[in-house]
């Protein structure tokens, strides 16, 4: 081995051969066109957050008790959703 060159890496069957997945595109809901991409995704995060939050407040109602971490987190979840159908309704 010691009189060998470096080794060359191995070529794969897909190697070469233009079988590279398409790109996948992020797709988000239609909203009728009020809003763009990165406003749309800012304000999921935001919603994100504001069911975190809702929910490790509902840890604490409980008395920190574990175990209930989904329950809290569904709960808060439809809480804060409730809270933006309303507030797009008015």
């Amino acid at each position: 081995m010691a009189g060998k060159g470096p080794r060359k890496p191995r070529k794969t069957a897909s190697a070469g051969k233009g079988t590279t997945p398409p790109k996948l595109e992020a797709t988000q809901p239609s909203r009728g066109g009020d809003a763009l991409p990165g406003e749309f995704q800012r304000a999921q995060q935001r919603m994100e957050e504001e069911i975190r939050v809702r929910a490790y407040q509902l840890f604490e109602e409980r008395g920190r008790q574990e175990g209930y971490h989904h329950d809290d987190w569904v709960r808060a979840e439809a809480e804060i959703r409730a809270k933006y159908q309303r507030a797009k309704s008015a």
